[in-house]
């Protein structure tokens, strides 16, 4: 006793130091249990705090009255044991079961444990309401009763697997209490309680919104090529149905300059003629534009004449010159 307390030197470890060197909330529990003891001839067994060396030391108290003889003074006989090691391990124990708890009850998973029949025995908060109910009416319900018609078959055959192989995972469809389908990804292991019975735990993570984005994006993206396509074949389709006038137009401009025409008239068709060939140039490159998105363009080199090439834009824009009243020259060095 004198070892957990550890009174000074020449100082009796009387009854008073006991209460003095007591955790004043524990003086009263103290203090009845004793009372009751004698009174009632029964035995107590407490626990409470003491303060050593400005500490707090947990001590487990048991004690009983003993008999004694009329006139005699009344005894208790109890036992002494320091438990602050068992208290700090109960207390530590008790905060991470506190911490898990909480991860258990508020994360975004559903956490649940089932037999092998599919009968629910626990599930934690946010699982049940994301089906729409609460703890309490899941547990010993079975999960078949929430797996969507369609999916049925999945699920007897997640039972075979998790039975056979100890885990298993997938994607499952819930059917929530308002009736609406929702999709769930899982991965559930095989355990054992402390009586060797196995059962299944799980953990499950409700992909719906996910899953119906990604199916949007999917679609989004074959409206998008489909409308390319069309695209395509609109610019292909118009670009041959230009090319044919404009053809005739180039061979008629062709059949004109070989009849006898005057210096001026040649001038003129020759700048017709002209105009056509670069609006031909301009129809091929709106095709070729279309083979660049569809990564089909074909480059190649070529020789290019830049004076050649002024010259076909003074002979096609000399013509606007004296409406605009502004002098038109063009140089090449």
């Amino acid at each position: 006793v004198c070892q957990i307390f550890e009174p000074p030197p020449n100082v009796p470890f009387t009854y008073d130091y006991l209460l003095r060197n007591m955790h004043p909330d524990d003086v009263a529990v103290f203090q009845n249990a004793i009372k009751n003891s004698t009174q009632r001839r029964s035995a107590f067994e407490i626990d409470i705090r003491i303060i050593v060396r400005n500490q707090i030391r947990h001590i487990a108290l048991t004690g009983e009255k003993e008999p004694t003889a009329e006139n005699q003074k009344e005894k208790i006989f109890g036992t002494v044991q320091d438990i602050s090691e068992r208290k700090f391990i109960e207390n530590e124990l008790g905060l991470s079961e506190l911490r898990f708890r909480k991860l258990f009850e508020n994360t975004q998973l559903m956490i649940m444990s089932h037999g092998y029949e599919g009968v629910i025995y626990s599930i934690n908060s946010s699982g049940a309401h994301a089906l729409g109910y609460e703890p309490e009416e899941l547990i010993g319900r079975n999960v078949r009763d929430f797996v969507a018609h369609d999916t049925v078959k999945l699920f007897e055959n997640y039972l075979k697997e998790i039975i056979m192989q100890g885990q298993a995972n997938g994607l499952l469809k819930l059917r929530r209490r308002n009736g609406n389908v929702s999709i769930w990804i899982y991965r559930n292991i095989t355990l054992e309680d402390a009586d060797g019975n196995p059962y299944v735990l799980g953990s499950c993570l409700d992909i719906t919104e996910r899953y119906q984005m990604e199916r949007e994006l999917r679609l989004a993206k074959k409206m998008a090529e489909n409308a390319l396509v069309a695209k395509d074949r609109f610019v292909a389709n118009i670009s041959h149905e230009i090319r044919t006038p404009m053809n005739a137009i180039i061979g008629f401009t062709d059949v004109l300059m070989g009849t006898e025409l005057d210096r001026e008239q040649t001038e003129a068709m020759d700048a017709v003629r002209s105009a056509g060939e670069n609006l031909l140039a301009i129809i091929n490159d709106i095709l070729d534009l279309s083979k660049i998105e569809s990564g089909k363009i074909d480059f190649e080199e070529k020789p290019v004449n830049v004076r050649e090439i002024m010259k076909d834009v003074r002979r096609l824009l000399s013509y606007r010159q004296p409406e605009r009243r502004i002098d038109f020259t063009c140089s090449c060095n």
